[in-house]
């Protein structure tokens, strides 16, 4: 076929890759290939540029029919090689050049396996994942020999999956089940941790038609209870076989990881658990230790450990040999510091015991030498640990102490320490695939847990059956505490699975690699069995080569309506649009760089079918540049690491907002070293602050660790200076936030959590750290821990909290949790929605609460004890603007006392109402929200009680409210106040329900005649 050049048609050059093969077997498969990517990427300028950016070395190894049976791939990454490059590849040999091997970045690599059948179909297949190993500050290593060849001891067996696949006559997968494993960091070997079942419907009449496919999800799962019964019964049998042995050698290798490993479990080991104020004894002999080994550890664990990194200055004096006051010896040495940085350290030492303000270039000479005496102590605290754990490892006395052994024996029932609720179910070397996998579908020998299902129904097709018309389904158990049984054919055994939610989705203008270009998601929930769609989102995306998105807009719409049918039971009214364009994909798809920007969409009638977009993406790209979408906000992310599941590790994220200037709004912006406020045009960009996330996943791939840092950026305001350049900014360090997620759940919810609360060290009187050292990274140690909260979370079979307890501590000056208050909240949904909020706050009356464990501190909770319950508040959502509640009525309920007693207000840690009696209210009907849920007009009504019980109504309040498109922040409230003629009694049987209340005000205040019931005077706050 001619191709017509006075056609509109065009090509052009998007991406590609560059392929080079060598010694080929009989199948004409390459035993040996290097693949080279390209494509486009934005520079500094905002310019395209075409360069390389990731390949693949390839090695494979071919059974005696020619099919792979092992393959090797090795992923790399380039700091954007320009092309065409002819450099990379020696063309005589078809071997990398010297040039390629230098600009390589090693990220992972990963070896595949395959079975195949009689007909050379792949029945099982086997992916082993290696990540390039870290060093001690958390940097990847080069993965490099020094001839810059890659050096697989420097990478790490991480995970992988075993994949079994059963066919039909016409070669296609009906079912497909796929385990996932960790590699068991204590035994090296395989722990498979999920199951996911695949079965696969294919039409009757087109086999190339996938018509249905249901997804069954299970845990593999030894509890806790049966993994610490089966260990203690090894470990009291007088003898034990060949098999027992090795799976006590197994269990005991996990239990030494975990107490090396876990700070927690550790403590306890050196008798410095939370029972014991989280410090160690002084005198205290440490096994493994000698006297003064164990004294030196012992002050070093309480000021790092127990005292948070050295924050406690009472700890860190100790740790130095202080007196109580915290004074040094003027003639104390100091490991770590000559004897002249010793003078000048305790000088300013003793300034800051004794309470003197310091000057500021005296206390970042105090905190320069001050760490290094952190890593000297750091040094020799690591290095005393190894010896008590190799004490605990080696010598079985030492061991049976810390696991609880009396006599040599363990009691039935007791915790021990490194066995958790996530117990794997570890592969041995000598198993094979087809072995294992009898012994993963033993239900006798291995427990599965039935998770959930999906299934998708595809209902329309293209002559390449790509899929245009699908809906997807939730299933969830009925009894979310006893799960269906379910088997891998997808038969139900035992309880019972109802739909939960889903999405239907629409998929248009498919790519050269069958990526669809256009697709619209209309999102639904199941009510009683019925379905009702409430929201969804139309993208478009432009696609390179490799499947890859390079930039897409997202419209998000909500819907009204009931019905089946989106398309025609439905209103739709899009809020918001953001355009994001992403770079630096690595092997595995995933962009390590992005740039987003949001767009408000403030006309209700705007519909992106009155634009004719159709095929062209360039038309859809522009509608950015319509009236009718408002810049707002954007953010740009670099993230640059991803495990093995693309879960990002180390992220940073910029945050910038688009000034606005509507009326009196102006957008101001701080001027760093100043008190200066600078008024800003409108459309300007400008950065408000950077966000640095360092995110750390268990073997389960639950997220345990989140590490966040916050900087604000202060604009310098110098000649030559532009908002939307980085450089024209200072940082300023504003906070942390350490979570540590404890104890989960089988479906990845956290039930314990920590959260840690960072401030900005003070280095002299109201002047404080900017949190980075002197070449502008980030400085750990001027973030210093105050105070933070423990959470206990429980959940519905939508994942959703149903109770939380939080109880909120500050630390004292030795770095001690004080528990001082905290809050109980006990969620109803009817839907997706909340419809019922109560919550009691109370004081925590008893010190002891520091001095327990976790578990001890929610058990003395739920009794009651050692807590002053203050008032219950109960928040009714009665109606909802989309996702945002409308009419509202939020109660507040005052304490019982019993005489001069207070009642304590829960029942088994469960909120008792009968211990509180009605005190006051509002009724609050809201309206005009922004995108982010804030109501810019309220109407609200004030009641009480009175001593008969009746509902009295007395006063209200108008409000409106103007909130900053860009940052949400509050701008203006206008007020108007509502003062009853005569109070409104609704006597003490009222049924606050949406049809007594919905526009109660207007029929009891404002007709036939507002000024009849009602006089309004005006406030204006600013």
């Amino acid at each position: 076929m001619l191709l017509d050049t006075n056609s509109s048609f065009k090509i052009t050059l998007d991406s590609g890759k560059d392929e080079f093969k060598k010694v080929f077997n009989s199948r004409n498969l390459a035993k040996y290939q290097t693949v080279y990517n390209f494509g486009f990427i934005t520079d500094e300028k905002d310019t395209k540029v075409l360069v390389y950016f990731d390949g693949q070395d390839i090695t494979q190894k071919f059974s005696g029919r020619g099919l792979v049976s092992e393959k090797e791939t090795i992923s790399f990454q380039y700091n954007n090689v320009s092309y065409p490059q002819n450099s990379l590849i020696d063309r005589a040999s078809n071997n990398p050049s010297v040039y390629d091997l230098t600009n390589r970045n090693y990220l992972w690599y990963e070896k595949n396996y395959y079975t195949y059948d009689a007909f050379d179909r792949a029945t099982i297949e086997k992916t082993e994942f290696y990540e390039i190993k870290k060093d001690a500050a958390g940097i990847a290593v080069s993965g490099k020999t020094q001839a810059n060849t890659i050096d697989y001891a420097q990478f790490e067996y991480k995970s992988g999956t075993l994949v079994f696949n059963t066919y039909n006559s016409h070669d296609k997968v009906t079912s497909k089940v796929t385990y996932d494993f960790s590699v068991d960091k204590a035994t090296g070997k395989e722990g498979y941790y999920f199951k996911t079942v695949e079965n696969n419907q294919y039409s009757a009449i087109d086999i190339e038609k996938l018509e249905v496919t249901t997804k069954d999800e299970f845990e593999i799962n030894n509890d806790e209870s049966t993994v610490e019964s089966e260990f203690i019964g090894l470990f009291n049998k007088s003898t034990r076989n060949a098999s027992e042995e090795s799976r006590f050698n197994e269990l005991k290798a996990q239990i030494l990881w975990k107490i090396e490993n876990n700070d927690d479990e550790f403590a306890k080991a050196v008798n410095a658990d939370e029972t014991n104020g989280g410090l160690i004894n002084k005198d205290v002999s440490i096994s493994g230790l000698t006297a003064e080994q164990s004294a030196i550890f012992s002050a070093i664990f309480n000021a790092k450990i127990a005292g948070s990194e050295y924050a406690s200055f009472a700890l860190f004096s100790e740790m130095l040999g202080g007196a109580e006051n915290n004074m040094l010896s003027t003639d104390a040495s100091i490991t770590g510091l000559t004897a002249l940085e010793a003078k000048d350290f305790i000088e300013l030492h003793n300034k800051m015991a004794c309470g003197q303000i310091i000057e500021l270039i005296e206390s970042e000479k105090y905190e320069s030498l001050k760490q290094k005496i952190t890593e000297n102590a750091d040094k020799t605290y690591a290095d005393l640990k190894k010896l008590i754990i190799a004490q605990i490892r080696n010598n079985a006395g030492t061991f049976n102490q810390v696991i609880g052994a009396q006599n040599g024996k363990l009691a039935q029932g007791l915790d021990i320490p490194g066995i958790d609720g996530h117990n794997a179910l570890l592969k041995t070397v000598s198993e094979s695939n087809i072995d294992f996998e009898l012994k993963l579908r033993n239900e006798e020998e291995v427990k599965t847990i039935f998770a959930g299902r999906e299934v998708t129904e595809n209902l329309g097709f293209d002559y390449k059956y790509r899929i245009l018309h699908s809906i997807t389904t939730d299933y969830e158990s009925v009894d979310s505490k006893n799960r269906a049984v379910v088997d891998e054919a997808g038969n139900v055994s035992s309880g019972e699975l109802e739909k939960t939610t889903g999405h239907e989705d629409y998929n248009t203008n498919f790519s050269f690699s069958g990526s669809s270009r256009e697709a619209t998601s209309y999102n639904f929930e199941y009510a009683q069995n019925t379905r009702k769609y409430t929201n969804g989102q139309t993208e478009y995306k432009s696609v390179n080569l490799h499947g890859y998105v390079m930039q897409s807009l997202v419209t998000e719409f909500e819907l009204t309506g009931s019905g089946n049918n989106p398309l025609s039971g439905y209103t739709k009214e899009c809020t918001k649009s953001t355009y994001t364009r992403y770079y630096n994909y690595d092997t595995k798809g995933n962009a390590h760089d992005s740039i987003s920007d949001v767009y408000q969409i403030e006309d209700s009638t705007f519909k992106l079918e009155d634009f004719n977009i159709g095929d062209n993406l360039d038309k859809a790209f522009a509608l950015i540049n319509s009236p009718l979408l408002d810049h707002i906000s954007g953010t740009e992310t670099h993230t640059s690491i991803f495990d093995y599941k693309g879960h990002a590790l180390n992220q940073n994220i910029k945050e910038y907002y688009i000034s606005h200037g509507t009326g009196d709004e102006i957008t101001q912006v701080k001027v760093a070293g100043s008190e200066t406020l600078l008024n800003i045009d409108p459309g300007k960009k400008h950065y408000v602050n950077e966000k640095i996330i360092k995110n750390t996943y268990n073997e389960r791939g639950f997220l345990s660790e989140k590490d966040t840092f916050t900087y604000n950026y202060e604009y310098l305001n110098r000649s030559g200076d532009s908002l939307n350049n980085l450089n024209s900014y200072k940082k300023q360090g504003l906070e942390r936030e350490l979570i540590l997620n404890k104890e989960f759940d089988l479906r990845g919810n956290v039930l314990l959590s920590d959260t840690k609360n960072y401030k900005m060290r003070e280095i002299a009187s109201d002047i404080y750290a900017d949190g980075l050292d002197a070449v502008g990274n980030m400085a750990e140690n001027e973030f210093i821990y105050k105070e933070g909260k423990e959470t206990f979370t429980t959940y519905d079979f939508r994942d959703r909290a149903v109770t939380e307890l939080s109880l909120d501590y500050k630390l004292n000056e030795r770095g001690k949790k004080e528990f001082l208050e905290g809050i109980k909240v006990e969620n109803t949904y009817s839907g997706n929605k909340l419809v019922m909020k109560k919550s009691v706050d109370f004081k925590i009356m008893d010190s002891s609460f520091g001095y327990l464990t976790s578990s001890a501190r929610k058990e003395k909770f739920e009794k009651g004890e050692g807590i002053l319950s203050r008032k219950l508040n109960i928040v009714n959502n009665l109606k909802f603007d989309q996702d945002n509640a409308s009419v509202i009525v939020d109660e507040i309920w005052d304490l019982k006392y019993n005489l001069d007693t207070p009642l304590v207000g829960f029942a088994n840690g469960t909120i008792n109402d009968s211990d509180f009696y009605k005190s006051s209210g509002t009724i609050q009907y809201k309206a005009d929200f922004t995108s982010r849920g804030d109501a810019k007009n309220a109407f609200v009504l004030n009641y009480s009680y009175n001593d008969s019980g009746n509902i009295v109504i007395s006063k209200g309040e108008i409000l409106n409210k103007r909130y900053n498109a860009s940052s949400g922040n509050l701008l203006q409230t206008n007020s108007s106040e509502v003062k009853l003629n005569e109070n409104i009694k609704l006597g003490t049987a009222f049924n606050f329900d949406v049809t007594n209340i919905n526009n109660f005000y207007l029929d009891n205040l404002l007709s036939p005649n507002e000024f009849l019931k009602a006089t309004v005077s005006s406030k204006f706050k600013a």
